[in-house]
């Protein structure tokens, strides 16, 4: 197999443009000539600071950010890595104190100048049902009120914006509670999308 680029990057196959790429330093440095494959690993930062091998799709991002389209769909067979590449899109786009930008360093979205423009910049709700595995109506919508639950308790800093109303805010924890109504779960990504969007703008301005 013939190298291409850094050290730990090898072509995904003959005649394509993806790469295989290892985590080098800061990360936690893997081995530049045996690398591992992340089987069924699906968080795009705990496989690169794992050091496992990765195939470098993300010139998707720059495709994506450059589409005007307001709702994507990517229709792929299971074990194609749809989570795996929205969780990519996830932690490039989400906006927090913490600087990501080692986990893109070595990738080729770090060197457009287009999608770096989005980089860290916005309010980021990232929702997978991919583990729910049910066979009834009712065990699904648990386990979605589950994960809606999971999901608002993962911005829970958003209660200490002055952006919520009192009304809102006693939503809020009445979700956190877990006390949510098949109604609560239709609702309840634009409602955290609107008050995260808010509370985003008040904690970081242009």
């Amino acid at each position: 197999m013939t190298r291409r680029g850094r050290p730990g990057t090898v072509p995904a196959r003959p005649g394509s443009a993806d790469t295989i790429t290892s985590s080098d330093s800061p990360l936690r440095a893997a081995s530049r000539h045996a690398l591992v494959p992340a089987l069924g690993q699906s968080d795009f930062r705990e496989l690169r600071r794992a050091g496992a091998g990765y195939v470098d799709k993300t010139p998707f991002l720059g495709q994506l950010l450059a589409d005007p389209a307001q709702v994507v769909l990517f229709p792929r067979p299971r074990r194609f890595g749809k989570t795996l590449n929205l969780s990519t899109l996830a932690y490039f786009l989400g906006k927090r104190d913490e600087d990501l930008s080692p986990l893109f360093q070595d990738l080729a979205v770090w060197n457009d100048p287009a999608a770096r423009e989005h980089f860290q910049r916005y309010p980021v709700l990232f929702l997978t049902f991919k583990d729910i595995k049910t066979l009834s109506y009712e065990t699904t919508l648990d386990a979605i009120r589950t994960e809606v639950q999971r999901l608002y308790s993962q911005h829970q800093h958003l209660l200490k914006s002055d952006a919520l109303r009192p009304d809102e805010r006693r939503h809020y924890e009445h979700m956190l509670l877990g006390e949510i109504s098949e109604e609560d779960c239709r609702g309840s990504l634009r409602e955290l999308s609107d008050t995260s969007r808010a509370t985003t703008a008040r904690r970081w301005p242009s």
